[in-house]
């Protein structure tokens, strides 16, 4: 749910409300790998907060 609500926001221009969903969803299990095949993130990959969640999450792993 948290992963939509993140593609969602994105869309919307919500950054800030879909990195904090990316940040739920990577903590709910979320795969990294198929956030990078995500067309609709494309815009948010550019973000550098994106960034350093997803490389949190890897770390944590």
């Amino acid at each position: 749910m948290y992963y939509r609500v993140t593609v969602v926001a994105e869309l919307s221009g919500d950054r800030a409300r879909a990195l904090d969903a990316l940040q739920r969803a990577l903590k709910a299990g979320y795969a990294v790998k198929d956030l990078a095949n995500e067309p609709e993130l494309t815009a948010l990959r550019t973000d550098a907060r994106y960034h350093r969640l997803l490389d949190g999450a890897v770390n944590r792993d």
